[in-house]
């Protein structure tokens, strides 16, 4: 409510009002920041951490799944070493296709459809 005061005065405690509702709406906002910031940061950390953990995992499931392979495949091969080599040489082969397909795709230049995003890609808006 409006003071009936000076209207010099009313309009100083109402700009002084605005000015502390200013600073508390600031200082709510940066509480609510860092508190989203630390949420994501947690849920970064966890993440990386399983991801950590799954590649562990994964790289014993591949281990055990070689040897098994080679196992198996010893009897008709005459022997642990060949069978071993032929093993080897499946999964190179197959770490080199994968690797060929991460480079494909890091290095393609995605489509855009916007204009804002084509001009900030470098690409000519129609």
């Amino acid at each position: 409510m409006p003071e009936t005061g000076h209207p010099k005065l009313a309009l100083f405690r109402l700009l002084q009002q605005l000015v502390h509702d200013t600073v508390a709406w600031s200082e709510a906002e940066m509480a609510y920041t860092r508190a989203d910031a630390k949420a994501f940061l947690r849920s970064y950390v966890f993440a990386f951490g399983s991801i950590f953990a799954g590649f562990s995992v994964l790289i014993a499931a591949v281990f055990t799944l070689a040897e098994t392979i080679v196992g198996a495949l010893a009897a008709y091969v005459h022997g642990h070493t060949i069978a071993g080599l032929i093993v080897s040489l499946g999964l190179f082969v197959v770490t080199f296709l994968l690797l060929v397909a991460a480079r494909y795709f890091l290095t393609r230049k995605a489509s855009s459809k916007g204009m804002i995003f084509r001009r900030l890609t470098g690409g000519e808006a129609k």
